[in-house]
């Protein structure tokens, strides 16, 4: 499918009067940074010296963020079940 830039922008530009609903799973996702120093003598498995770790909306959030930013703060409602 081959979409020129004004397609695209005018597109984008229809979503923001819409609403849309995101169904899925909320999650979080982790990113730990580090260098492994050295591989453990007990596994074959390697030691990380911790530096950083970032966590952000994953799954449906990250979706709903998106959109969110895409939309220009449209409203977003998360559903969790139990």
């Amino acid at each position: 499918m081959n979409v020129n830039i004004a397609t695209a922008a005018r597109l984008l530009c229809s979503l923001q009067a819409k609403k849309v609903l995101v169904l899925g799973d909320v999650m979080l996702d982790r990113f730990v940074d580090g260098a492994v120093t050295r591989i453990s003598p007990e596994a074959p498995v390697p030691i990380l010296s911790q530096s950083r770790v970032r966590q952000m909306p994953g799954g449906a959030a990250n979706v709903a963020c998106a959109g969110k930013f895409m939309a220009h703060a449209a409203p977003s409602v998360l559903i969790r079940n139990g």
